[in-house]
């Protein structure tokens, strides 16, 4: 006779938690985030390295003179319009990457029990207990102003948290790719569970 197995107090494994980290935290940002104790890490953001943008630019604004030079030497119009498009493209990659080494950036990672924000390369760490309120920043004019297609006046671009000693914190989140609007929906999911639901 065969015995029947016992039934089991145990509960099921649970599966993996939502919010899975489109961005690996980074090694600076760790320490800090444990010692204020802001539990497992969920989620982030992080600037493209402007050091590599600036590599990209400069070889793009070299191809784009050639191009340039080439179209006024055989004195073909196409190829000098062409040539003059890219190197204004260089040089927004230039410009851009520039911005990014004064600025260091936006860059905001996210944990169980609060954020650790990166803007102008001070880290700032916020606990959820702090946080007053949040509220979401939509595109508004800006999307007309743009022209992008598919942006709208309520397209989101961010939010802003405000703490109870009255600062704020602005943190990027556009809502215009899938790692922009998986990390606001990881950023919503963390501060409902603390009880902060965001506003706009």
């Amino acid at each position: 006779m065969t015995e029947m197995p016992e039934p089991s107090d145990a509960r099921p494994a649970r599966g993996p938690e939502p919010g899975t980290p489109q961005v690996h935290e980074p090694p600076a940002i760790a320490p800090l985030a444990a010692q204020h104790g802001l539990g497992a890490y969920r989620n982030g953001r992080t600037v493209i390295n402007p050091a590599a943008i600036a590599r990209t630019g400069l070889l793009a604004l070299v191809g784009a003179v050639a191009i340039y030079a080439l179209g006024v030497a055989v004195d073909v119009g196409l190829v000098v319009v062409v040539g003059f498009f890219a190197i204004v493209f260089a040089l927004t990659l230039l410009a851009y990457a520039l911005k990014t080494v004064i600025t260091g950036g936006d860059n905001w990672y996210l944990y169980d029990g609060g954020l650790v924000a990166v803007n102008r390369r001070q880290p700032r760490v916020v606990v959820w207990p702090e946080v007053a309120s949040i509220r979401r920043k939509r595109m508004g004019r800006r999307a007309r102003r743009r022209g992008m297609g598919g942006v709208t006046p309520d397209t989101l671009r961010g939010y802003r948290i405000k703490l109870r000693d009255g600062s704020s914190v602005y943190l990027t989140a556009p809502d215009l790719t899938d790692p922009g609007r998986k990390l606001g929906a990881d950023l919503e999911r963390l501060t409902a569970t603390a009880g902060i639901r965001p506003e706009g």
